[in-house]
């Protein structure tokens, strides 16, 4: 039996992240279908490289990939991605409540463990929201913010102030969430 070709691997790999990205990940986690429409990864590769860390990096002819999808059906997203700002309240349990900011507040005595675990889950999300290049960012949590919503608006869905606060990101779209870890 022949050995699998890592190279063609490398570009099969890539080829889902690209179909996360312009279809969502319902065509990206059915390698069925992958292998159906894509039988052959490397016939579209416009150019490749070593990448960091013994990765490949891959360019693919985009307007083939496309071409494909639409004749097969399948979801096509566009090219031009509205910016969505996310506001999300966070319940970590035994009465710390925080909403995620877009970067971290200088660090007191005591915060460095709630200002990890805000960091952490705001690049979490920012990294599920790059693999399928969707543009998002997160409120400065500045005086401004402060003064116009808390905690409890967001997760009391108290929508209307969030909404109102939002206004000077000039996002196309709103984002409101909560979030409760297990435990």
């Amino acid at each position: 039996e022949e050995a699998d070709n890592p190279r063609e691997d490398a570009y099969k790999t890539a080829l889902i992240a690209v179909l996360a990205r312009v279809s969502g990940s319902q065509m990206s986690s059915n390698e069925a279908a992958v292998d159906e429409l894509f039988p052959v990864p490397a016939a579209y590769v416009t150019q490749f490289r070593p990448g960091v860390d013994d990765t490949l990096w891959v360019s693919f002819d985009d307007e083939a990939i496309d071409r494909i999808l639409k004749t097969s059906g399948k979801t096509l997203w566009g090219h031009d991605r509205p910016l969505t700002l996310v506001w999300l309240a966070v319940d970590w349990g035994n009465g710390i409540r925080e909403i995620i900011a877009a970067g971290d507040p200088e660090r007191t005595e005591g915060q460095g463990r709630s200002i990890d675990r805000n960091q952490l889950l705001r690049e979490r999300v920012l990294e599920a929201a790059q693999q399928r290049g969707l543009p998002l960012a997160f409120p400065l949590l500045d005086t401004t913010d402060m003064q116009s919503v808390t905690f409890s608006d967001i997760w009391g869905g108290f929508d209307g102030r969030v909404a109102e606060a939002s206004t000077r990101y000039d996002a196309s779209s709103v984002l409101i969430g909560r979030v409760r870890p297990l435990s």
